[in-house]
This record gives C-alpha cells, structure tokens and sequence, in this order.
C-alpha cells in the first residue's frame, strides 16, 4: 500500500452492531439505514487488527457540504445526535 489505508467492514449481525441499530429505530422511531462501510480517510483498520468493532454514526444533514466553505450543521439533527448518543451510553 502506498498511501491511504485499508478498508475495513464491520459485521451488522454482530451484538455490538445489532445493540447501536435498536438504540437507533428506539431513538429515530423508524427503520433506519444500515451500510457496513463508509467512505472517507480514516485509519479503522487498527481497530480491526485488534479485532475491535467499529461503528460509524454520521449525525449531520444529508447536505451539509462537509468540508466546504458553506459546511453546515441543521440543529434538528444536531439535536437528534445528541439523543442517540445518550441513548447508547445509558
């Protein structure tokens, strides 16, 4: 590998997976999309030498032009992360 890092796949099946995906549907109220990828530059793959789950929960709007000079954050979804996440460390 000359640059960047490898891919990684976390197992939706697994409980780990299976406790974030519930936590959402009860947070979100519906079904909820489930990829077991993500795009970007992040070096995942030392959790799963270490064969530790990852799990990614993006909390932005669908358009917040991340990483542009009009980046921007919708406070509803702002909100909504902050349920989740307290949902998940209860």
């Amino acid at each position: 590998m000359k640059a960047g890092f490898p891919a990684t796949k976390t197992d939706m099946s697994s409980k780990e997976a299976e406790f974030v995906i519930n936590a959402l549907k009860s947070v979100c109220g519906e079904e909820i999309a489930v990829l077991p990828t993500e795009g970007g530059s992040l070096p995942l793959y030392l959790f799963e030498q270490n064969e530790q789950p990852v799990i990614g929960l993006p909390t932005s709007n669908y358009d917040c032009r991340q990483h542009t000079y009009d980046e921007n954050l919708q406070l509803k979804y702002f909100f909504r992360a902050i349920e989740i996440f307290a949902s998940l460390f209860e």
